[in-house]
């Protein structure tokens, strides 16, 4: 799988193969209980996954084990719902936001207006990043920390396009 060209998603109802676009694009699941919301995450993290130079980060801010199969791909697995496992959840995602401008001095400096698969395999850092933050409301909605991780995902999603940081919500 190349994330640059999307992942595979399913099938149309005529049968025909579907691909989640990642590149220049972030993806929100949105929909009632129980009707799939996380599977849907699922599948486009296993198509990140298949692509070797992706990194994949994934944030659980509950008890569940939706994602714990992905633990041993990913740079970073956060699961709990404890307000220290809130924070470091938090943490990570500003850390995230602050990659987006190391990566545009980067981009400048390879003389690149995007992240391309050329530069991806150079292992120089700007490998695409697709990141998972499952049940977003729980920490956009905390007490302490939810202003702050908020900040830190509309920065992300309005900021992160060119450089391949991809962030599932």
């Amino acid at each position: 799988v190349d994330v640059f060209r999307g992942v595979p998603f399913g099938r149309s109802l005529r049968g025909e193969p579907l691909v989640c676009q990642l590149r220049g694009k972030n993806t929100v699941v949105g929909g009632m209980p129980d009707q799939g919301k996380s599977s849907v995450a699922r599948v486009v993290m296993v198509g990140s996954a298949l692509d070797h130079t992706a990194e994949l980060r994934i944030w659980v801010p509950d008890h569940n084990f939706d994602f714990d199969a992905f633990q041993p791909r990913c740079s970073r697995y956060v699961m709990g719902a404890e307000d220290e496992t809130v924070e470091q959840i938090v943490l990570d995602l500003e850390e995230l936001a602050a990659e987006i401008q190391t990566r545009g001095r980067k981009l400048l400096e390879y003389g690149e207006p995007e992240v391309t698969r050329a530069l991806a395999s150079k292992g120089v850092g700007m490998h695409p990043i697709v990141a998972l933050l499952e049940e977003a409301h729980l920490v956009f909605g905390h007490p302490d920390f939810g202003e702050r991780a908020a900040k830190a995902a509309v920065d992300v999603v309005r900021l992160g396009r060119k450089r391949f940081i991809h962030l599932i919500t």
